[in-house]
């Protein structure tokens, strides 16, 4: 299934970034955290993806509008995924902190997401449900990521910057909100450097599924649709 295209935001660049990761481990539920500011628990599966599109500005006072896919169990089809990779300019991977297998079960997007993705975009991970007590569940061991890491350098990942890494980057609650609009935050800022250095990035129609209307601030809760702003770390 390729992806649409649908209307442009004329002159505006256009960040896409998708969330990948096995169901379960709530990919959804930071996507609607990011939304709507909400959370229900919910798992949902389906063969297309969810968007919506944000609008944000840029240290330099440039807008972009950063275009959310929720691959909501697409995975499963994982031929339905190489559209989402090959647009994308960041591939988040999540997990759930209290479940390796879910850790592990990334390995199928990192290989498609290297095998269909830009050449250039960021691979960055996020550890969610960190409101899990240690006293009630078994939780995933800074050990274990770093051996999951080891094991994608032994196999030659290194183009993905796992070389490199050690441990991931976020963690987060999509429960209670804790680390979500920061992680995202700075995933659209890590965009941002790196478009700025490679000068690769070009202006193109956004195109999503859904006919979502209302422009929703990243990095603060919005209290009216289609409101501009400056971000956090301007």
């Amino acid at each position: 299934m390729a992806v649409p295209d649908k209307e442009s935001f004329s002159g505006i660049r256009t960040f896409r970034v998708v969330l990948l990761g096995v169901e379960g481990v709530g990919k959804s539920s930071i996507y609607k955290r990011l939304q709507h500011d909400t959370f229900n628990g919910e798992t949902v599966s389906s063969q297309e993806a969810n968007d919506f599109t944000s609008q944000h500005r840029l240290p330099s006072g440039e807008e972009v509008n950063v275009q959310l896919w929720d691959t909501v169990g697409v995975e499963r089809y994982r031929s339905l995924t190489q559209s989402y990779y090959a647009k994308a300019h960041a591939m988040v991977f999540v997990y759930s902190a209290d479940n390796l297998l879910s850790l592990r079960g990334l390995k199928h997007s990192i290989e498609d997401a290297v095998a269909y993705g830009r050449k250039n975009a960021l691979h960055l991970f996020v550890r969610n449900k960190i409101d899990l007590s240690s006293h009630e569940n078994e939780l995933v061991t800074d050990d274990e990521v770093k051996d999951f890491f080891q094991e994608l350098r032994q196999e030659g990942f290194a183009a993905g910057g796992y070389d490199k890494r050690e441990l991931p980057p976020y963690s987060t609650s999509a429960k209670t909100g804790e680390g979500v609009r920061n992680a995202m935050d700075d995933v659209i800022r890590r965009i941002s450097e790196l478009e700025l250095n490679s000068a690769t990035c070009s202006i193109q129609p956004s195109f999503h599924p859904s006919t979502e209307s209302d422009v929703i601030v990243l990095g603060k809760t919005p209290t009216q649709p289609k409101r501009k702003w400056s971000c956090r770390w301007c």
